[in-house]
């Protein structure tokens, strides 16, 4: 155990190994103060790895939902495979239809230290239906890219500490802004693959 100064220090880690044996007691404290403080700043940067991935992808979902959508032959949109199953054009609609509840739930995270939210049941009423309304395809597509540009202009804008920010929500264990956005591109990636499944599998291998 190296002595530090004439001081019997405690017993180092090999990231204090490479302190020099002259620091006296108060300089060791003090290193490790340092050190401590650079751990959490790294600790906290890893927290905040992935955010520029997760705004790239829901800058690109808008582009690649048109792209898939036009792909698709028109027959194709409105084709229920089975009962309790949406059809290709719903899916599209409720994209489009979810993104204005997910822009409010930013904004309070934005303006509120600790939001609590309630869940979001589309079409809720004793006379909902079970499927989305039906949009007009190109209608959605534009919905989706506008709404989505908006959330990205408050995302862009949000500091280290509404990203941090932690929320209630009946539905989850855990709920914060990351995981917010970071749900918000599942759920985008979700529904379109969601999409391919009812327009190409077959039906021996369509999962229900």
């Amino acid at each position: 155990m190296p002595h530090l100064g004439g001081f019997q220090g405690p017993q180092l880690s090999g990231e204090e190994q490479l302190l020099p044996y002259c620091l006296d007691y108060e300089d060791y404290r003090i290193t490790r103060i340092v050190v401590n403080h650079l751990e959490t700043s790294l600790l906290r940067s890893l927290m905040m790895l992935d955010v520029v991935d997760l705004l790239e992808g829901l800058r690109r979902s808008p582009n690649v939902l048109t792209v898939f959508v036009q792909s698709i032959p028109e027959a194709q949109l409105d084709r229920r495979r089975g009962e309790g199953f949406w059809t290709l054009a719903e899916h599209v609609s409720h994209l489009a239809q979810v993104q204005p509840m997910l822009l409010e739930r930013l904004q309070r995270f934005a303006q509120e230290e600790h939001p609590e939210f309630i869940p979001y049941i589309p079409g809720e009423g004793e006379e909902a239906s079970d499927t989305p309304e039906r949009m007009e395809i190109e209608t959605a597509l534009s919905q989706f890219a506008e709404v989505r540009s908006r959330q990205l202009t408050l995302l862009e804008s949000a500091d280290e500490t509404v990203w941090k920010r932690q929320a209630t929500h009946p539905e989850y264990d855990l709920y914060s802004y990351h995981i917010l956005v970071r749900h918000i591109l599942m759920h985008d990636h979700w529904h379109m693959y969601r999409m391919e499944e009812l327009w190409l599998t077959k039906d021996a291998y369509l999962t229900h």
